[in-house]
């Protein structure tokens, strides 16, 4: 079984919401497929949005695609992020900070 690494740099901030610009990085660990090989498949999931849908006569949930790296939980291709910066109400500053996209409090 073959893993991959790969770091994400991300804003946390908006910049129009707030005058800083703090960035985090963030380490992802995959398994069995390369991160490149990965960016080429789709994913899809349902939303909380429904909209009327007239050939089916009846209220559908709206798709969305996205991204494998933006997974709001681990699956088989992603084993999570590992955050590289202060956590306020953690002991250490490291460690697995998002857990679900959340942060570990």
């Amino acid at each position: 079984m073959q893993y991959f690494v790969t770091i994400c740099i991300d804003i946390l901030f908006e910049k129009s919401l707030v005058e800083l610009d703090a960035t985090h990085a963030f380490l992802g660990l995959t398994k069995d497929k390369s991160p490149n090989e990965l960016d080429t498949m789709k994913f899809e999931r349902e939303t909380n949005k429904q909209i009327w849908s007239f050939e089916l006569r009846k209220m559908i949930y709206i798709k969305e695609e996205y991204k494998w790296y933006d997974t709001t939980e681990t699956n088989e291709f992603n084993d999570g992020f590992y955050g590289f910066a202060p956590v306020e109400s953690d002991v250490s500053h490291w460690g697995k900070v998002f857990e679900n996209n959340h942060l570990r409090r």
